[in-house]
């Protein structure tokens, strides 16, 4: 995935899909809270609620708010998914080893 945004700015929105084994991971809009961990790039952890837009077909948003990204460079983040009445969740994601990279850039003046 591919995602950058300017410094200040609160959109566009970063989508996310999440997958298991490179199939959609089926989420449960009713009992599903979905959040993304991250860490800035001075290394402080942080997280923000993420929007469930098409459950059968893992699809996510992250909507920012001012404070989300204070700081120009690369963020690292993963999903937390945890489901209310099951027992083999928390879950996250990426789930290979890997994590999700954005970069947020200078505003240009």
């Amino acid at each position: 995935m591919a995602y950058s945004i300017v410094l200040g700015d609160l959109g566009p929105v970063m989508p996310l899909t999440l997958t298991d084994d490179g199939t959609a991971f089926t989420l449960d809009a009713v009992n599903d809270t979905v959040t993304l961990h991250y860490s800035d790039p001075s290394g402080v952890v942080r997280q923000i609620a993420v929007t469930i837009v098409d459950a059968p077909n893992g699809a996510c948003q992250v909507a920012w708010v001012d404070g989300d990204l204070p700081l120009v460079g690369i963020y690292t983040g993963q999903v937390r998914v945890t489901r209310a009445g099951n027992t083999t969740f928390p879950r996250s994601f990426p789930n290979d080893g890997s994590f999700i990279y954005w970069t947020v850039q200078q505003q240009i003046a």
